[in-house]
């Protein structure tokens, strides 16, 4: 086996973890913008209420 091949597998190897790792945090930011237009929302709602409704709850 040539020299080059495990080289560049480890190369290959090395970028397609990098990648990954990318996509996972890439995955979590989009799951955090989610919960904040969530909480942002159930905030609106409540303010649109008014103050009778927060007590409420």
């Amino acid at each position: 086996m040539p020299l080059y091949v495990p080289v560049l597998l480890f190369i290959l190897t090395g970028s397609l973890g990098k990648l990954i790792q990318q996509r996972q945090e890439l995955v979590a930011h989009e799951e955090y913008v989610k919960l904040l237009r969530n909480r942002q929302a159930i905030i609106l709602r409540m303010l649109d209420e008014g103050p009778e409704s927060i007590v409420s709850r």
